[in-house]
């Protein structure tokens, strides 16, 4: 949702981070489904996150939704 917002989302009050005309913003959306999968990833791993494939891919999780909300207009 938040690829798809770039490229047909509505412009409301100067951002263009909404779809249907400022009734959905996906970004509030990713960020809760950051947290819950970050938390199941997580919980596999008891141990922590110990190797740098472990921390990469992590940070891969967090890097894209990251990445695209920064990519929307406004902060």
């Amino acid at each position: 949702m938040l690829g798809v917002v770039l490229l047909i989302g509505s412009v409301v009050n100067g951002t263009k981070g909404w779809l249907l005309k400022g009734s959905i913003q996906p970004s509030e959306l990713a960020k809760l489904a950051l947290i819950i999968t970050l938390a199941k990833h997580l919980s596999k791993k008891p141990e922590g996150i110990k190797t740098v494939k472990d921390f990469a891919f992590t940070l891969a999780m967090v890097a894209v939704p990251l990445v695209l909300i920064f990519l929307q207009p406004d902060f």
